[in-house]
């Protein structure tokens, strides 16, 4: 990635997690003072106990990629760019599922009570990507993953409105959240291939 957007990403990162936390917390304290703190659960468990689980859920890619690295320098390019779709497909897979999980525990509710429908809306996207967004400071050279997190914040804001709208199903839901991110990442693959890599 160029020099310009990999800066730009990475001193935006602080700013998005800051953003985030102000929308959990104000979505947050709007759904408990209605009287629905149960949304909440899923999301607060899987932060509180992020530090194992964001590792766990990484392993699939982390062994894709250490698989290109040893392919690439094995001379095998094929088998590089394998692993390097698969490591990819699994990120977006790992994005969609998590943000659609913590999204299906909020409509559970605004089917009951549709005045929750904005607050809850914010917190599934906010609760969903901020912890990811936190887990990133880890490697603020990453700057697909970072630009992975921003994409899935983009993709809910505009898919979840849809999904309540149309009434569709979380495994609809799912995998049309996979087809988008994963072209969004195509794109940003593409972008990066013709105008930054001979």
């Amino acid at each position: 990635m160029s020099g310009p957007i990999h800066n730009l990403v990475k001193k935006s990162l602080n700013p998005f997690l800051g953003v985030g936390a102000v929308c959990m917390a104000c979505s947050g304290v709007w759904l408990i003072t209605a009287g629905h703190w149960y949304v909440l659960w899923t999301a607060s468990l899987a932060f509180i106990f992020s530090a194992l689980i964001f590792p766990l859920l990484m392993l699939p890619a982390g062994f894709c990629a250490g698989m290109m690295m040893a392919t690439e320098k094995m001379n095998y390019p094929r088998a590089s760019r394998i692993f390097q779709t698969l490591s990819f497909t699994w990120l977006v897979m790992l994005m969609a599922g998590y943000t659609t999980i913590i999204f299906a525990v909020a409509q559970g509710y605004i089917m009951m009570d549709s005045s929750i429908v904005l607050p809850a809306v914010i917190w599934s996207i906010a609760a969903s990507v901020t912890p990811w967004a936190f887990f990133a400071t880890r490697d603020r050279d990453s700057v697909f993953f970072t630009g992975l997190i921003y994409m899935t914040a983009l993709v809910a804001a505009v898919l979840f409105p849809l999904a309540l709208a149309q009434g569709w199903a979380m495994m609809t839901l799912f995998w049309l959240f996979c087809l988008v991110l994963g072209a969004a990442v195509g794109v940003q693959a593409l972008y990066e291939k013709f105008f930054f890599k001979p």
